[in-house]
């Protein structure tokens, strides 16, 4: 039974954050329609075009890692604004926090960067989807608009997904008014237990009421 339950959830949570992805990926396409009006061919061609061949050359793929170049690049080009490179690493360079160092409040500050960066990856990715729209975009600079379109609409996606491990996270803490943690729920517990027992029973005693000597 536990392992079934087990299942459920994981099960579930999978099904939630491949939906909260397909409705990125959806936003994606509708933005490109708003963003068509916003892209000139001047544009496309001067700014989106090698911007796109600049990113590929820096090997920016759709990963986390490339993150941060590209949306350095997509500054140079007049583009992309709404968070700086250096958020962006510091964003997807600290990994996951560990449970037993984790803190409210600067867990709330990387959803916040997160959904800032979710955001600017969007609108890179509408930029490009509208770009390659256009019929009378010469191949070559349409090539170089596609391949910046799979790279933004990937990234984008990525950013998605990060918000997402942020977010189930920060639902597993309960935090108090100062920022810090009052109580983790049973899975953050069982994983904080393992870590450090010591300031797992001392924890869950403040939260149970129980006694020390129980």
């Amino acid at each position: 039974m536990r392992t079934i339950v087990r299942w459920a959830r994981t099960s579930g949570s999978a099904r939630a954050r491949c939906a909260r992805v397909g409705l990125a990926a959806a936003a994606v396409l509708l933005g490109a329609v708003n963003a068509q009006a916003q892209v000139s061919v001047e544009f496309a061609e001067g700014s989106l075009a090698p911007a796109a061949e600049e990113m590929a050359a820096a090997g920016v793929d759709g990963s986390r890692e490339g993150l941060a170049t590209l949306v350095e690049i997509a500054q140079r080009y007049g583009f992309g604004y709404g968070i700086s490179p250096d958020e962006v690493r510091d964003l997807v360079g600290s990994g996951y926090l560990a449970v037993r160092q984790i803190d409210c409040t600067s867990l709330d500050s990387k959803i916040e960067a997160a959904n800032r960066l979710s955001r600017t990856l969007a609108q890179i990715a509408w930029l490009y989807a509208a770009g390659a729209g256009m019929a009378y975009i010469a191949p070559p600079v349409a090539a170089a608009l596609g391949l910046g379109a799979l790279i933004a609409g990937m990234s984008s996606a990525v950013a998605a997904w990060i918000v997402s491990d942020l977010r189930a996270q920060r639902s597993q803490v309960k935090c108090t008014s100062e920022g810090g943690v009052e109580w983790f729920r049973p899975a953050a517990r069982e994983i904080k237990a393992s870590l450090d027992p010591a300031i797992f029973r001392y924890s869950w005693q403040r939260s149970s009421g129980a006694s020390c000597c129980a």
